[in-house]
């Protein structure tokens, strides 16, 4: 019997040492922040041919991730049959001026009086798109094709969201 509570003590006091609570981390052991929050995020709207910078310049240290591409379009609502085609790119410029297109895309709005058909992107990229420091963020928008619209041909909406993290 004192062999059997020896082994059951054994067990007991094994056990319990799993459950000794150990120092953890709910973040990567390598720097990935910029000041206490890492995160950034913006939006707005670009009439016709305009040009939105989101950064002017990316901070001394630090890469600026975007994660994440929300685009749509809207056009004048009260035009019967108003068409819009839109281009719009993200784009990283250099303090010397050189340019690194992020990503394209192609939106149309098509309006019919009282509804609306319009096109919208919403990308998510696992690895992101990296600006470097010193780099400025831009979307630009291009009105390519306007059809049957009023005066207000529409507006491109935006929103880019990801992290900054430590070179």
């Amino acid at each position: 019997m004192p062999k059997q509570l020896s082994v059951a003590a054994t067990v007991v006091a094994c056990s319990m040492a799993t459950l000794v609570p150990s120092d953890g981390a709910a973040y990567p052991t390598t720097p990935v922040s910029y000041g206490q929050n890492p995160i950034w995020s913006a939006g707005g709207y670009i009439d016709r041919h305009d040009i939105a910078t989101l950064v002017d310049s990316v901070p001394a240290g630090q890469t600026l991730v975007v994660t994440d591409v929300h685009i749509t379009v809207a056009g004048n609502y009260g035009d019967w049959d108003c068409r819009t085609q839109w281009r719009a790119k993200v784009q990283s410029k250099s303090p010397g001026g050189s340019t690194t297109d992020l990503a394209w895309y192609n939106l149309r709005h098509v309006g019919t009086g009282d509804s609306n058909n319009e096109s919208m992107i919403n990308a998510t990229f696992s690895s992101g798109l990296p600006v470097v420091s010193g780099d400025s963020l831009q979307v630009h928008a291009h009105l390519s094709a306007v059809s049957s619209c009023g005066a207000d041909s529409g507006r491109l909406y935006y929103t880019l969201s990801g992290y900054y993290a430590q070179n």
